[in-house]
């Protein structure tokens, strides 16, 4: 169940995010301007308000993708990965302390 709702949700909401938040900081930083995708038309008023209500809308995206990914990753969500505390640094995890990669994908959400 996990796997098909990781498939038909997560995987095109990642496609899309990533596409709109890379052409919009993209935007932003080679023309000033966000340029969010504005798909209803919503926005209007003077140019100096509608930049700053892009970048805005923006920086709030990118804040939700951020803790979206990072509820994601979290540690009760992936038990089957070891924390840093179990593994010391990552630079010396040994590979060979994971029995299979399928009990490790079985116990985490984003293995």
């Amino acid at each position: 169940m996990r796997e098909i709702w990781l498939e038909k949700l997560l995987h095109p909401l990642f496609v899309h995010i990533q596409q709109a938040l890379s052409c919009s900081w993209s935007s932003l930083l080679q023309d000033g301007r966000a340029k969010v995708p504005d798909i209803h038309g919503i926005l209007s008023g003077s140019d100096l308000k509608v930049e700053v209500m892009e970048e805005k809308i923006l920086r709030d995206l990118t804040r939700e993708m951020c803790s979206l990914l990072s509820v994601i990753a979290s540690p009760p969500l992936n038990t089957g990965i070891p924390s840093l505390e179990q593994s010391g640094h990552i630079i010396r995890f040994d590979m060979s302390s994971v029995k299979s990669l399928d009990a490790v994908a079985s116990c985490s959400l984003v293995g």
